[in-house]
């Protein structure tokens, strides 16, 4: 027999915000009849979208998020989510929840609530569930010029026991490029797109969100693809860093399962853009065809010009002209 460890990841509760402002800190509280270990990690999410990092359950069974600059900004309406992993050993027939107990506006006062989500109750079906696992990530340690169309991650992934499903991927740069000089980033699995957005966020996260695509039992190839457009001399290094960050879903019991392994899966050292590279080409709307004999100021012909990795000075320009 095969042993291996699965999480659940789940949603435990969904609070809906309204009205303007910056929320600096909030604060949940496990309920129910269940044991903080229950809880190994919780996250904020919006949507697809993580806002904060793993918290850990403390005492009282409170989860504190506390981000001094922000941790969401509401301008109307807002949902947020409390997220948790389950670990392996969390017994069946138990129940958890999460109970909003307080959140601070940025330069105001706490405002302590008592908003309650749902009981979850758990259950343990053993090594029944289907499960994943990242292989090795490239590219790793290599150098690469500006150009469109870069892989910039690329994993053999091996779906286990019966199909399974996927929404949303999110994987972040631990290089020293700037937020601009990648962009147009694509997921493609087994060679097929599912996914695009065009930029990483100011903290080096590309998140991925798409409708539902089914993952079919076996090796899954996932591939990233970017455009380099700035950035020479720095480095790129993308990684998956928290289990919550991919939603893998059992096509049969419709639960979230976490890959297994030890995180961060990505690329082991960081790649580097060479120097900047230049291309002209003639444009799509060049003139062409017959011009008037005796006229000044005609347009003979259009060229693109385009600047990969790095602003550039041209300096000369030579034109030659048959008749």
């Amino acid at each position: 027999a095969v042993s291996y460890v699965v999480k659940s990841v789940i949603t435990l509760a969904k609070f809906a915000f309204s009205g303007s402002g910056t929320v600096t800190q909030l604060q949940v509280k496990r309920i129910g009849v269940s044991a903080d270990a229950d809880l190994s990690n919780v996250y904020l999410f919006n949507g697809d979208t993580r806002l904060t990092d793993a918290a850990s359950v403390g005492g009282s069974s409170l989860i504190t998020f506390n981000n001094p600059s922000g941790l969401f900004t509401v301008s109307g309406s807002m949902t947020v989510s409390v997220v948790a992993e389950i670990p392996l050993n969390t017994s069946a027939g138990k129940t958890i929840g999460a109970q909003l107990t307080s959140f601070t506006v940025a330069s105001g006062t706490p405002a302590v609530v008592a908003i309650s989500g749902n009981l979850i109750t758990t259950s343990n079906v053993g090594n029944d569930l289907a499960y994943t696992s990242f292989g090795t990530v490239t590219p790793t340690g290599g150098t690469y010029d500006p150009a469109v169309d870069t892989e910039v991650f690329r994993s053999n992934v091996t779906v286990n026991n019966r199909n399974m499903t996927m929404s949303r991927m999110i994987i972040r740069n631990i290089g020293t490029i700037q937020q601009a000089d990648l962009n147009n980033f694509r997921l493609r699995v087994d060679g097929v797109q599912v996914a695009q957005t065009q930029a990483m966020d100011a903290s080096g996260y590309v998140t991925f969100s798409f409708s539902p695509v089914t993952l079919k039992a076996g090796t899954r190839t996932f591939s990233v693809l970017a455009d380099i457009i700035n950035g020479s001399s720095r480095t790129f290094q993308f990684q998956i860093r928290n289990v919550a960050d991919v939603n893998f879903i059992d096509s049969q019991y419709t639960v979230t399962t976490a890959p297994t392994g030890t995180l961060p899966f990505g690329s082991a050292a960081a790649n580097t853009i060479n120097s900047g590279t230049m291309t002209i080409v003639k444009a799509t709307n060049s003139t062409s065809g017959n011009v008037t004999d005796g006229t000044s100021d005609v347009t003979l012909a259009k060229y693109t010009v385009t600047a990969y990795g790095e602003a550039q000075k041209i300096e000369t320009v030579t034109v030659g002209a048959t008749s």
